[in-house]
């Protein structure tokens, strides 16, 4: 295999992470992020890695060809992300999600590329009344958001059937760890922990009886990982999680005791449009196509987390 992989959003949250393991393992890796999401600090570990390069580039732009050449594998992680947000503006996302998703797929083609590993997203599930999603189950994706994984999942499988591209598509649940940006579209985790070390109570819009899976950084980047090398995942959709369910009340209760000393009630709010009830994963097609097994259980990845986070948002 040629040693050059491209990792679009790899300047991002998941993306920085995978850019160290794939550092480690001695790719050349060339990250592509336009840095409106991702932060050139999140690389400070590897940026004097002389086998790194960042190209500050959209994945929409043409040129993105002349990144490609001689690449063995592109990780596919950037992405206009949030739920809420793509209700407001649908299309910005379906520009950066859908056609940004299209212009990669078809310069790998044109360069040859081995393998594309894209980052899907369990939102494509939608309104499911099952507890644990299956990949055999319908989508149902319920915002622009959703909609326009579910269509960058569906060019993906087209150029693997049409024109022999081998591509892999992974869809994340609740990813969380250091470096998560908060931001108003925040992951859970990320928003309660930055009111609780404020001194402020956890906002829990609903009943908080939703329930969520939520996944280390780590374990995606080990889904990631063995999706380079798997034969068996080649032209699969794949959920990457735990296979556990946690609700979000008990969630805000973890978080509170870990934290610390002061009770907090939890501050209520009417549920968001667009919000799922229930998202966990069903693991069975990652553990046998991939060799993936979870391994950093909820309260030990929350621990990690919480030591970051803390210091970020008392900045």
């Amino acid at each position: 295999m040629r040693s050059k992989i491209v990792v679009t959003g790899g300047a991002g949250f998941i993306g920085s992470y995978l850019v160290e393991a794939l550092l480690d393992r001695g790719f050349r890796v060339v990250v592509v992020d336009n840095f409106s999401e991702g932060r050139m600090s999140n690389l400070d570990g590897c940026r004097g890695n002389p086998r790194l390069e960042i190209a500050r580039m959209d994945v929409r732009d043409p040129r993105i060809t002349r990144v490609l050449r001689g690449t063995a594998a592109v990780y596919h992680l950037a992405a206009l992300v949030g739920v809420q947000g793509s209700l407001v503006d649908p299309k910005k996302v379906n520009d950066v999600n859908v056609d940004g998703t299209l212009n990669l797929l078809m310069t790998s083609e044109q360069n040859k590329v081995d393998r594309l590993v894209y980052a899907s997203s369990a939102a494509v599930y939608g309104f499911n009344r099952n507890r644990v999603q299956k990949e055999t189950m319908s989508p149902s994706p319920a915002t622009p958001y959703a909609i326009s994984k579910l269509t960058a999942e569906t060019y993906c499988r087209f150029f693997h059937e049409n024109h022999g591209l081998n591509t892999v598509s992974l869809r994340f649940f609740n990813v969380y760890g250091p470096r998560q940006r908060l931001s108003p579209y925040s992951s859970v985790i990320t928003s309660f922990v930055s009111r609780i070390v404020k001194r402020k109570p956890p906002v829990v819009f609903g009943d908080g009886e939703q329930t969520r899976d939520f996944v280390f950084v780590s374990d995606v980047v080990q889904a990631l990982l063995l999706s380079l090398e798997s034969e068996r995942a080649i032209g699969k959709t794949i959920n990457v999680g735990t296979g556990n369910f946690t609700s979000i009340n008990g969630l805000a209760r973890s978080i509170i005791h870990l934290l610390g000393d002061k009770p907090f009630s939890i501050v209520r709010r009417p549920a968001r449009k667009g919000d799922i009830r229930h998202s966990c994963a069903d693991v069975t097609l990652a553990r046998e196509s991939l060799g993936y097994r979870p391994k950093v259980k909820l309260n030990d990845g929350l621990r990690t987390t919480l030591g970051l986070l803390d210091r970020e948002a008392r900045l």
